[in-house]
């Protein structure tokens, strides 16, 4: 499988790098689902994208879900500049892709 450079992956911000080590903590300790929350512009999609990367890297799965295709559309671009694009797929009927 091809990665992607670690150089070609976007730099987090401090509260992104946060946000995301809060899932994986609650992961590990708690039951249930986790939910962050971050205002409008935080970049919400590379903490989505860094934890789809971290995923794949230990040899996992993720699935990204949206109920608008734009917001699809983002998610897959953003995804791609994280990892390997060939890993990337979008099912859409909006966007006519499958």
């Amino acid at each position: 499988m091809k990665r992607i450079s670690s150089a070609a992956t976007p730099r987090l911000r401090w509260y992104q790098k946060q946000a995301v080590a809060a899932v994986f903590d609650y992961l590990r300790t708690e039951k249930g689902a986790p939910c962050v929350v971050l205002p409008t512009g935080s970049g919400k999609t590379h903490v989505l994208a860094e934890l789809c990367r971290q995923v794949v890297a230990w040899g996992g799965r993720a699935l990204v879900l949206a109920h608008v295709k734009e917001l699809l559309q983002q998610s897959a671009e953003k995804l791609s500049s994280y990892v390997d694009p060939s890993l990337v797929g979008i099912y859409s009927a909006g966007l006519n892709e499958r």
